[in-house]
């Protein structure tokens, strides 16, 4: 693709001749193995070498705000045709079609993209109107264009959600339909736990306000998977299809992939599930063992057998023994050379310290459990990510006690060793 250089490609060249093209990105479901629907892209082109000139370079040419409308409506105009003749082989496909959010101030009310719609005899529910809220200058006439465009039946996405300035504050605001995570976030996101983090926080997000999620810039099946465990409800991105001209027979060459896609996930899960079952196992293994070794330990003989229960647990990086109240008995045992974090503020928790607050004590005890094991969070004593089992026990006093084990949550294995053993 090469910049407009020529006179006779000009903005205003193009925007007269109406030389611009429209490209379709499939956005698919692989739940329902389709592709659900599709979002127009806009290229300019090059009358002299015939090369497609992308939006970024087309729309910064322009040289005021009218000319920025008019080029908008120009693009939008292009994918209203473009998607009229598509919808004739597949009526229930959704359109998602850009609007240049920084002229919003100088569009609201016109009411141009409904009389374009009717126009075409579209429906306008099948039209998902992206708006990307860190280019809006003025949050009124956002406000306004989104309570209209939703009033007369359109469906509205905010795109780019999860990129380096995005507000989350605009969310309340435009109360979107569908929320579209940026490809920074997606990326590496299989390898990166505090990118999946944040992404499981915005689908839940999501869900709690009825909005559906597309994961913007799939490039690699591990991203698709990933996205896909960790709730999201739509995928777009290289890894189905670079954006393509518009006809209607380019729709479906997708299906394969969905459907390889469909059914590798299938499979991943299933080995996930049938993983995470040998893991609990593991777990049950451990909590019996040690609950048995405890048994026969004294709270004044805590500190040190806990020490030598560390030295065979080599998946454990601390260990500590609360009462039945939750205040900790022991001293937080903890592995010999394990790496913590410089700061101050990670210490272990020492002898009488109140845990009664912690999800590891009130899950176990509220709701008689002789086990919990909690999700990923970070460790005060370490400050590494970490999960903990908690469980409960008696001591040689039949008193009520309850063990804790924190442990990398990417590290865990469990060769069994039992009490009689000399430890």
């Amino acid at each position: 693709m090469y910049p407009l250089s020529k006179e006779d490609d000009t903005l205003a060249h193009l925007i007269q001749n109406k030389k611009i093209s429209t490209f379709f990105q499939p956005i698919v479901s692989v739940v329902k193995k389709s592709v659900i629907g599709l979002e127009g892209l806009s290229r300019g082109k090059n009358s002299l070498t015939g090369e497609f000139i992308p939006p970024d370079i087309l729309f910064k040419k322009a040289i005021d705000s009218t000319q920025r409308v008019a080029l908008d409506r120009l693009c939008r105009e292009k994918a209203l045709n473009a998607y009229q003749e598509i919808v004739q082989h597949d009526p229930d496909l959704l359109l998602f079609l850009n609007i240049d959010a920084s002229i919003l101030d100088k569009v609201v009310g016109s009411k141009h993209l409904l009389r374009e719609t009717f126009k075409r005899n579209l429906q306008v529910d099948h039209i998902v109107i992206e708006i990307n809220e860190t280019k809006v200058n003025d949050l009124r006439s956002l406000k306004n264009f989104i309570d209209n465009y939703r009033e007369y039946g359109f469906l509205i996405a905010l795109d780019d959600v999860g990129s380096g300035f995005s507000n989350l504050d605009r969310i309340p605001l435009t109360k979107p339909d569908i929320i579209k995570i940026d490809r920074g976030l997606l990326q590496d996101l299989d390898k990166q736990y505090y990118k999946q983090e944040v992404f499981k926080s915005l689908v839940g997000l999501s869900k709690n306000i009825g909005a559906l999620v597309v994961a913007e810039g799939i490039e690699t099946v591990e991203e698709a998977f990933i996205s896909l465990e960790l709730g999201a409800d739509l995928l777009q991105g290289y890894y189905f299809s670079r954006p393509v001209e518009a006809a209607p027979r380019q729709i479906y060459r997708h299906e394969d992939k969905i459907n390889l896609v469909a059914s590798r996930f299938s499979t991943y899960v299933n080995t996930k599930n049938k993983n995470e079952r040998l893991k609990l196992a593991k777990y049950d293994i451990m909590i019996q063992d040690v609950r048995a070794f405890l048994m026969n330990v004294s709270r004044s003989e805590l500190d040190g057998k806990m020490k030598e229960i560390l030295n065979k647990l080599v998946s454990v990086d601390c260990m500590y023994v609360l009462d039945s109240s939750g205040f900790q008995i022991s001293e937080t045992a903890c592995r010999p050379n394990l790496k913590t974090h410089r700061s101050s503020i990670f210490q272990p928790a020492q002898k009488g310290e109140n845990h009664s607050l912690k999800s590891y004590y009130y899950s176990l005890v509220n709701f008689g459990l002789a086990k919990y094991v909690t999700s990923p969070y970070i460790s005060m004593a370490t400050g590494k990510l970490c999960i903990t089992i908690s469980a409960t026990c008696h001591d040689c006093d039949n008193e009520n006690i309850i063990f804790c084990m924190d442990f990398d949550p990417d590290y865990f294995c469990y060769d069994p060793w039992y009490p009689s053993f000399d430890i």
